[in-house]
């Protein structure tokens, strides 16, 4: 969105408020990084504060801490290094009954004159302690309480800071708070001539004042209108920490507290007691706040400052609030200088947007001139080169739309030409085509017939095959039958010569028997009946043998013709396979001058097809020059809205080259 809007501002509306926006946007990054640091500032000037007030307490504590260890020197000089004590006497002290506590042959059980002396001297208090069982029994004082009693005869007690050092042999000093009073304080044990702790001498100055002035300054010093700073002391019996400075919570403790006037609050006060030292921001109301702490261990002490951080760069927002309104100020007046600046100097484009709108709406009879020898004034050449170039473009391009029409109407009229050819064409290609259509079908009506033909004689060859094979059996079959046939009549022989055998071995057995007499009667019987026998077989032998003979005859006949007809089905069947050899040849070429005839058909009827599509093309073609000369038409009217200069209307030859025109005949 913003882009768009920046795109049809005016350059000299543009330029001045990108100016003007950019040193805004610069003046405020710089009030901003102004206004930080002046805040870091301000929290350096309070963590200087906090540690000049850790500083200053420190040096009033190590003030008082040399006051007080020389006040204990006056008080110990008073006495003797050597402490005895003597416990087989005692002696009643307040509610305590303890044990004589002598220096030299001066008894200090209720002797009040040495604390005293020092009082008068120093201005502080003096105590004396007498050691009973485990703790320390206040038996000389000059420290008197509200009703002007002495405070003796009470203990110190084992909660006490300083009774843990007292029992080790060594001195304690720090503060303490007698009769609500602060004090500082320091503590030294007694010992005897064994060197066992037999009593303590304290001596305690009153530091309210001193405190009361330190605090007075904590708490007069102030950070912007409504920042201080204030002091929580962990230093407290019960160790609950409590505000010791504070505008509003001195003296209440910190888990008591939840929430004031500035932000403290419980939680903070833990989380700051916990780090000791640092920076904490923290939202109070709405508002930054900031507390800024030291931790001060002289007298655990946690000394804070705490602000408002609008406060504290207050005065920093005012100064530069003027100086912004100042700068700001500034800026539109260079702007508005830019403003005027760029108007006088892009004044000229106004020109060059009159003559570009002409150009636009085609007039180009009139020519810009150059003023000037600067930027604008070689725009105005570079313009006027347009000009001149665009009106030699115009003038080139009417005379080729000139010469493309007159081309289109040539190819117009080919085009019809060539048209009508190729329909002739196309109508002898059909005609072709079916010529080639009715012989295709006689070729392959002629193939069938040979395929058919082919199959007949491939049948007939089947069937002399097999009859010469039958044949070629018949004649085996009659060989072996006169093979067998000669075998019977050798086998008739053999039966014929033993039927002779026979005959005669009878025979000659008759005669053998007719020469025995009645005893060969029985065997000539015999020998008669075997000869008789013997002439019978021989007789069936002759006969069987004629007609083996004859039947041999036949056979070897019927082999003969049988020999002979197989022969001649051989030659059947050698004939038969060369018809169909010869048909096979038949219908292989029947079938290759059917593929050829359908090749040439599909050629045919390709060549009519692509024929076809040429007219179509041709047509298409003309109709495309049609289209382009009524393109042209178009275009040389819309070229009619320029107007150029009579004298600088050229010939298109000097500077195009119109192609060569090419005509179909």
């Amino acid at each position: 969105m913003t882009l768009p809007l920046l795109r049809n501002l005016r350059i000299a509306t543009l330029l001045p408020c990108l100016v003007f926006f950019l040193g805004a946007a610069v003046l405020g990054f710089f009030c901003r990084t102004a206004v930080m640091m002046q805040q870091e500032i301000a929290i350096d000037i309070m963590r200087a504060e906090v540690d000049g007030i850790v500083k200053m307490n420190t040096l009033f504590d190590r003030t008082v801490n040399d006051e007080i260890k020389s006040f204990m020197r006056v008080f110990a000089n008073g006495y003797p290094k050597r402490i005895e004590l003597d416990p087989t006497t005692t002696i009643q002290v307040g509610a305590e009954t303890v044990p004589v506590l002598r220096a030299g042959t001066r008894t200090l059980n209720l002797n009040f004159e040495g604390p005293d002396r020092f009082s008068e001297l120093t201005g502080g208090v003096a105590t004396i302690f007498v050691a009973k069982d485990d703790d320390f029994i206040r038996i000389s004082t000059s420290l008197k309480d509200e009703s002007g009693q002495r405070v003796v005869g009470t203990p110190l007690g084992k909660s006490h800071p300083a009774y843990r050092a007292l029992r080790a042999g060594q001195e304690y000093t720090g503060m303490a708070t007698l009769l609500g009073r602060p004090y500082i304080t320091q503590y030294r044990p007694l010992t005897d001539s064994t060197g066992k702790i037999v009593g303590v001498q304290f001596v305690g100055v009153d530091i309210s004042a001193q405190e009361d002035m330190l605090k007075q300054d904590i708490s007069s010093r102030k950070i912007g209108q409504s920042g201080f700073y204030y002091v929580i002391s962990s230093d407290t019996q019960g160790g609950n920490p409590r505000f010791e400075i504070h505008p509003s919570l001195a003296g209440q403790p910190v888990s008591a507290v939840n929430g004031n006037s500035h932000g403290q609050s419980a939680e903070l006060a833990a989380t700051m007691l916990r780090e000791k030292n640092g920076i904490h921001y923290h939202d109070f109301k709405g508002a930054d706040q900031v507390d800024v702490y030291a931790w001060s261990p002289s007298r655990n002490w946690l000394i804070a400052g705490t602000a408002d951080v609008e406060e504290i760069t207050h005065a920093a927002r005012i100064k530069l609030g003027i100086f912004g309104t100042i700068a700001l100020g500034l800026m539109l007046l260079l702007s508005i200088g830019i403003y005027i600046l760029t108007r006088r100097l892009i004044k000229p484009l106004d020109e060059v947007s009159q003559h570009l709108s002409k150009m636009a709406g085609g007039d180009l009879t009139e020519r810009v001139e150059a003023r000037s020898n600067n930027e604008v004034g070689e725009l105005f050449i570079s313009l006027r080169k347009t000009q001149e170039s665009l009106s030699r473009l115009i003038s080139s391009t009417r005379h080729g739309i000139d010469e493309i029409n007159n081309d289109t109407r040539a190819i117009a009229s080919d085009n019809m030409g060539l048209s009508s050819r190729f329909e002739e064409q196309a109508s002898a290609l059909e005609e072709t085509a079916a010529a080639m259509e009715q012989m295709a079908s006689s070729v392959k009506q002629n193939a069938e017939n040979a395929r058919i033909a082919n199959e007949l004689t491939a049948n007939a060859s089947s069937v002399a095959k097999r009859s010469g094979v039958v044949v070629d059996e018949v004649v085996s079959s009659m060989e072996t039958i006169a093979s067998g046939s000669a075998k019977m009549g050798e086998i008739v022989n053999v039966i014929e010569g033993i039927a002779f055998q026979t005959n005669i071995l009878a025979l000659n057995a008759a005669v053998e028997a007719a020469r025995a007499g009645e005893q060969g009667k029985g065997f000539a019987v015999v020998a008669s009946e075997v000869r008789a026998l013997a002439q019978r077989s021989g007789q069936a032998a002759r006969e069987i043998k004629t007609l083996i003979e004859t039947s041999n005859a036949t056979v070897g006949t019927g082999a003969s013709n049988a020999k002979r007809a197989g022969e001649t089905m051989h030659e059947v069947v050698s004939a038969v396979q060369r018809v169909t050899a010869i048909m096979n040849d038949i219908s292989a070429a029947s079938s290759e001058q059917s593929i050829g005839i359908e090749q040439i058909n599909l050629a045919v009827s390709q060549m009519d097809h692509v024929t076809q599509q040429n007219a179509a093309l041709v047509e298409e073609s003309a109709a495309a020059t049609e289209t382009l000369s009524e393109r042209v038409d178009k275009m040389a009217s819309r070229m009619s809205i320029f107007r150029i200069p009579s004298n600088e209307i050229i010939d298109a030859d000097e500077d195009t080259s119109i192609p060569g025109k090419a005509r179909i005949n």
